[in-house]
């Protein structure tokens, strides 16, 4: 929207005018002394801002009170700190292109549209924006920053390997069902070798789930409730970061999403034909993760407590949909029929065997960390805080235990779970997906509110805040901040490439050397051979495998590079800790074994981290070694 008047847009343009051409000229200046790209970004934007800020602010707010010039600063503030990260990925972008002048004016371009047309919209005009445009606009900012970025950051070790599962595609794994792998090589076919192959099936499944997530609330609820409940889905932790990491989770959120809502449909509007929209979500759902069985676990439940429902016991069509969703998931069926089992063993009574661990804290911790812990707090009060509401209508009284028992189910499960086991902080991520109606109910009352009070400002600042830190941390990743370092052993998805690289490099060396192509072992559970696999110039996917070579787990690269087969092959051993190459048993498998050596990583003059390598000549697989 534009200001409100000409003249204050006149004023307004001419402000963003001097802003752009300050932020130019200082940023070229910079670069041209010398300074480091980061920090030059940071500096020019931060004087460019404050001058075109300073420039509109002071005659746009003199007439305001002090609590509203304080707001409108506060809120300029945030705007030009989310436009920096979008800026950020421009200039990070234009530096792989080569960089130049015209990298240098796409970025300024891109920071003074997004800072300044935002601050117009939230911060200086004379009359407060909607709050259902602002949400909107929000909503918008969270995927534009998730498109930017999803091929500028460097894959975290899960993305890899689920691509090394794309190379090797199949109707199942070991750890997870094969849909994550389908969609990885569906991405890879059509745009090639590179991070945003890997990871825009990721952005599509949030899309799709988004969909769902309105539609739901808006049934339940109202446009309003829609509306809050979309903003919620694209700004808290576990939902932004599944729309932009691909992980089996990202199809299996999309497949819950999608559960729910025809779910919702068939049992609370009694439409028949919904049930086949959520068997096959269902289908879908179990294609992705087998934790979506715990949705499944609810129906019954639900059918159980609402006496209305109870009629879907004796028709046909919820059966056919169950008949439905196991016939998507026989192909994983038939994966483990011809593996053994491996795979349901895996995810049942491998994790039953496992010591007793009390877990719960850890649960309890994981869904404030996935749902900030406002959100998790508003989602329990939007939950229990009312009850059952007796005054209200049966329709709205139905709605409400549908939220609850297909909250509660799934939550109730693995809360079980935790008491004697471990449990993974993003398990409960997609059980507050049935809550987000309620949660959007909530904010959408807040929002709405003419004089706004301390929860209505607490949720509005999380809100700011989290995209602020999604900005900041994903510009630290792909650009860097100035005097922010990087942590010790690239458990960061920063450096991977070069480490690949510095590997290739030795390999060279050792090939050389040997007169055959050496493999490259991550000598870590899989983190280290996945992202070998993928940042390799040659055939990664097929020289890099695990350490299963001596005699250790490593998931399935033993099933994708049988030992036996890898015998008289040199090799390159890789890890982040010392001891992993230094082990005496290493001897028992290879000839030939050089010293270990310790290499560091930069990335555009900046330290990203250290790894150690360690060279044999020829590798002895353990029939070989053991004389057999």
């Amino acid at each position: 929207m534009s200001p409100d008047d000409p003249a204050r847009g006149r004023r307004w343009a001419a402000a963003a005018g001097l802003a752009a051409a300050i932020d130019l000229a200082a940023l070229t200046a910079l670069r041209a002394s010398g300074w480091p790209l980061a920090t030059a970004h940071l500096a020019a934007y931060a004087l460019a801002a404050s001058a075109g800020g300073l420039a509109y602010g002071r005659r746009a707010l003199r007439d305001r009170p002090a609590g509203e010039v304080r707001v409108a600063a506060l809120r300029f503030a945030a705007v030009c700190g989310l436009a920096l990260a979008l800026r950020a990925a421009v200039l990070a972008v234009g530096a792989r292109a080569g960089g130049g002048f015209g990298a240098l004016l796409a970025a300024v371009a891109v920071g003074a549209c997004a800072g300044y047309s935002g601050a117009a919209l939230v911060a200086f005009r004379a009359h407060p924006l909607r709050w259902q445009s602002a949400a909107l606009a929000l909503v918008g900012y969270a995927i534009a920053l998730r498109l930017l970025y999803v091929g500028l950051v460097d894959l975290i070790p899960e993305e890899a390997y689920y691509w090394s599962y794309a190379q090797h595609l199949d109707l199942g794994y070991l750890d997870h069902p094969p849909l994550v792998a389908w969609l990885i090589r569906l991405g890879t076919l059509v745009l090639g070798h590179r991070e945003v192959a890997v990871r825009i099936g990721a952005l599509g499944c949030w899309l799709v789930a988004a969909g769902f997530v309105f539609g739901l609330a808006r049934a339940m609820h109202g446009w309003d409730a829609g509306v809050a409940s979309l903003l919620l889905f694209a700004v808290l932790p576990y939902f932004f970061a599944v729309g932009l990491v691909m992980t089996p989770d990202a199809p299996l959120v999309a497949a819950w999403s999608g559960a729910l809502f025809f779910l919702a449909r068939a049992l609370l509007l009694g439409r028949t034909r919904a049930w086949w929209g959520a068997g096959a979500c269902l289908g879908v759902g179990l294609l992705s993760k087998y934790s979506i069985g715990l949705l499944a676990l609810a129906i019954p439940v639900f059918l159980l407590v609402d006496v209305p429902s109870r009629r879907w016991l004796r028709r046909p069509t919820p059966y056919g949909a169950a008949a439905l969703a196991a016939l998507l998931f026989s192909p994983v069926v038939v994966w483990n029929a011809r593996n053994g089992w491996a795979s349901f063993a895996f995810q049942s009574a491998r994790r039953l065997a496992k010591a007793p661990e009390f877990g719960l804290p850890w649960l309890i911790a994981s869904a404030a960390i996935l749902l900030s812990p406002l959100g998790i707090a508003a989602a329990i009060a939007a939950l229990l805080g009312r009850g059952e509401d007796p005054t209200a209508s049966s329709d709205a009284r139905r709605a409400r235990r549908f939220v609850l028992v297909f909250t509660a189910v799934p939550l109730a499960v693995l809360a079980a779970f935790s008491l004697r086991h471990e449990v993974r902080a993003n398990w409960t991520g997609p059980v507050w997906l049935a809550a987000l109606p309620e949660l959007g109910a909530s904010v959408a009352v807040l929002a709405a509110s003419p004089r706004p009070r301390g929860l209505a400002r607490a949720s509005e600042a999380t809100l700011w805040i989290l995209l602020l830190l999604y900005g900041a941390g994903l510009q630290h990743l792909a650009l860097g901040l100035p005097g922010v370092g990087q942590p010790a052993g690239l458990r960061l998805p920063v450096g991977w490439r070069e480490l690949g690289a510095a590997v290739d490099a030795i390999s060279g060396s050792l090939e050389h050397e040997a007169g055959r192509r050496p493999l490259r072992v991550g000598m870590d559970h899989y983190f280290i051979t996945s992202e070998l696999a993928f940042y390799d110039e040659g055939d990664g996917a097929g020289d890099a495998v695990g350490r299963h070579l001596f005699g250790l787990h490593d998931l399935m690269y033993v099933r994708w590079a049988p030992a036996a087969a890898l015998d008289g092959r040199p090799l390159v051993l890789v890890s982040f800790d010392r001891a992993d190459l230094e082990d005496p048993a290493l001897a028992r498998f290879a000839e030939g074994l050089g010293p270990v050596r310790e290499h560091r990583l930069e990335r555009d003059g900046r330290p990203v981290g250290r790894f150690f390598s360690r060279t044999a000549l020829r590798y002895r697989a353990p029939s070989v070694a053991s004389g057999e």
